[in-house]
């Protein structure tokens, strides 16, 4: 399955965390949004390729 938003768990490597790779809210943001831009983008064209650019489908018998 696919993890979307704030609940992704992380893995702590070491005892103290010294060597925990830190991400900054600013690049964790950029990631989420960059990702959520890439699957809308992949939706959209499933979508179009699907229905022939209709968006309703009501062209289909």
């Amino acid at each position: 399955g696919l993890a979307v938003g704030e609940d992704i768990p992380t893995v702590e490597v070491g005892g103290g965390g010294s060597n925990a790779v830190f991400v900054p809210d600013a690049a964790r943001a950029l990631g989420i949004a960059t990702f959520i831009a890439m699957v809308s983008t992949l939706g959209l064209a499933f979508v179009f390729m699907k229905y022939g650019g209709t968006i309703t489908g009501q062209d289909q018998a």
